[in-house]
């Protein structure tokens, strides 16, 4: 969020590394059209292999998402070389669509409480933990999105 909110895109090592995190995140889309899925059936969950089922499954989850978070909307005016259109505040927005990326960590949450078991933390420990954790994350995005706002607004108060 700080990144879309405060710094004007250019390319440099932090350009390069979310170019390279999105190739991870294309290669993770694939990967999920491959691997065995969870459905749910009237009777239960089942996990299939069967190609056509798990890409179904995905389209109609997490595919939208995690697609609108791998477009590069944010290079658009960079590789048109275009100072208007570099500047323009619906590409400020599109960039904002980048975030959706951040939504996949809400997939990790498996792989989470995976290692409390492993860890053996007290629940209360753990409440506290992801209490702080929320309370840093949603503090950060609203400082972040109060900032955009102001920026972007400012810049017609002269």
């Amino acid at each position: 969020p700080f990144e879309v909110a405060f710094l004007e895109l250019q390319i440099d090592a932090l350009f390069v590394l979310n170019r390279f995190i999105d190739a991870l995140f294309l290669l993770d889309i694939m990967l999920n059209f491959v691997t065995t899925a969870a459905i749910k059936e009237p009777f239960g969950t089942v996990w299939t292999r069967e190609p056509v089922k798990i890409a179904k499954n995905y389209l109609l989850g997490w595919f939208w998402i995690d697609i609108l978070g791998v477009l590069p909307f944010d290079s658009v005016g960079l590789v048109l070389q275009n100072s208007a259109l570099q500047n323009l505040k619906i590409l400020r927005v599109a960039r904002m669509l980048r975030l959706f990326k951040l939504l996949r960590v809400a997939k990790a949450s498996r792989l989470a409480n995976k290692w409390q078991d492993y860890f053996a933390i007290p629940h209360a420990e753990q409440q506290l933990i992801k209490f702080a954790v929320m309370l840093l994350c949603s503090s950060h995005w609203i400082a972040c999105g109060w900032g955009a706002v102001g920026l972007t607004l400012g810049a017609n108060l002269d």
